[in-house]
């Protein structure tokens, strides 16, 4: 199972200091769990080989961490941990495998959970599916890790939680799921935090946007539109737009994404401290800038090689459920967590729409 990639309570503005981790900002976390005394700590990221995962995984294992993976490889690939091969523990199983699970989890310092079915419409037409694996696989996650006595976790959650809110989106207000597949997402926040206040088990959700940039697939249910583009056009095929095309999306790189992850480590280390329960566990992972469909195809455009046709789009009608403007507020992971996405649509895009061999690796 691949994380989330296309898809709380407030307290603090822009500027406002939150509680630190030990070790360098956003290089994972350090001193974490039973066994972490002073060293990178082993770390697990379950749904590691999926697309935010593998890159969360790059990451960990250039900090020096051991890194364990557990992944079903239900829609993550093996390749995408290809350079960090000899770095990195994989274990192909499933978060509803209790033994694979446990396996996988002893000893860890931290636990990374991003494993899951990532798709709305998957879960419009298996909302069961979509309640076994992402509801029952994610308490599966957070009981045995309260129980292990885990120090930190993060769990990947999703703007979906917003539904049809009016932008830009903020961790304070109501949610409003209007699928299965936030509905779920948005359990998991509550049993993170269930786990957090009752059991003692230091945890923080972030809410994902529009996540994009290499190794996103293009295919299956929950392909993102960054890549849907990128792939037509590289196929000499006219991009299909769902609606007028000026519906907004905030767009954060992968990388940024991962650096989140990081960081949020960070802080869910010091959640265990006295007064943690008034602080806030739930953040937006965004750019806190929404852009319209028409200007991520004007920038895929931008990237390519010149003198070969301009594709217009095909447009379709619009697809029910899919929110017209979406924008995060980025102010609480800002002052509380010391994130703000570094990587510009623009620049992100022309990574991924250079022609073979020019991409930046």
């Amino acid at each position: 199972m691949a994380g989330p990639g296309g898809a709380g309570p407030g307290g603090a503005g822009p500027g406002e200091a939150g509680p630190r981790g030990a070790g360098p900002r956003g290089a994972g976390p350090r001193g974490a769990g039973p066994r972490g005394a002073g060293r990178p700590a082993a770390v697990l990221v379950t749904g590691g080989a999926g697309f935010i995962g593998s890159h969360l995984v790059e990451r960990l294992a250039g900090a020096g961490h051991r890194v364990r993976v557990l992944d079903d490889l239900s829609s993550g690939r093996e390749d995408n941990l290809a350079a960090v091969r000899g770095d990195v523990t994989l274990t192909r199983g499933s978060v509803l495998d209790p033994g694979a699970l446990g396996a996988a989890m002893e000893g860890v310092g931290a636990v990374f959970h991003l494993a899951a079915r990532p798709s709305v419409p998957e879960s419009l037409s298996d909302p069961g599916g979509c309640l076994e694996t992402n509801g029952r696989g994610t308490l599966n996650v957070l009981a045995l890790a309260a129980k292990l006595g885990v120090g930190r976790l993060v769990y990947a959650s999703s703007s979906a939680v917003y539904g049809d809110l009016p932008a830009p989106h903020a961790e304070d207000a109501g949610p409003r799921p209007n699928n299965p597949y936030a509905a779920v997402k948005l359990l998991g926040e509550h049993l993170a935090e269930y786990h957090r206040l009752s059991l003692g088990l230091p945890a923080v959700s972030l809410r994902f946007f529009n996540v994009y940039g290499p190794r996103q697939s293009a295919g299956g249910a929950g392909a993102g539109v960054v890549p849907i583009f990128a792939d037509r056009l590289a196929r000499g095929l006219r991009p299909v737009v769902f609606g007028d095309g000026l519906q907004t999306r905030d767009f954060v790189h992968v990388r940024d994404a991962a650096r989140a992850l990081a960081l949020a480590a960070d802080y869910a280390g010091a959640l265990a401290g006295g007064g943690a329960a008034s602080l806030p566990a739930v953040f937006n992972v965004a750019s806190g800038r929404s852009h319209t469909l028409l200007e991520v195809l004007e920038f895929l455009r931008a990237g390519r090689a010149p003198g070969g046709p301009r594709l217009e789009p095909v447009f379709e009608p619009a697809r029910p459920g899919d929110p017209r403007i979406s924008e995060a507020a980025v102010g609480l992971a800002a002052g509380r967590l010391g994130f703000a996405a570094e990587i510009s649509l623009a620049e992100g895009l022309a990574e991924l729409a250079a022609p073979p061999g020019g991409a930046r690796a």
